[in-house]
């Protein structure tokens, strides 16, 4: 009967409307620490830079030591 069919479907809907809840709580979830991790690596990313210019920075200052020291050394050539 057309009552039992209507009860019946409205059963399948609720299901599959529960289905989807949960699977939309598991794409936030799948989001949420994908921003998370994105966020980690540009952190890393950005140290990573940080370092790359000290390290620039520092090789220029002993390249600059380095020629002072060699100037010096030129002075007392024999």
């Amino acid at each position: 009967d057309s009552t039992s069919d209507v009860s019946q479907s409205s059963k399948e809907m609720s299901a599959r409307s529960d289905r989807i809840k949960t699977e939309m709580k598991n794409l936030q979830s799948v989001s949420t620490t994908m921003k998370n991790t994105m966020d980690e690596v540009s952190t890393g990313v950005r140290k990573i830079q940080e370092s790359g210019d000290l390290l620039s920075t520092i090789s220029k200052k002993v390249g600059g030591a380095i020629n002072t020291i060699a100037s010096q050394i030129d002075r007392f050539k024999v």
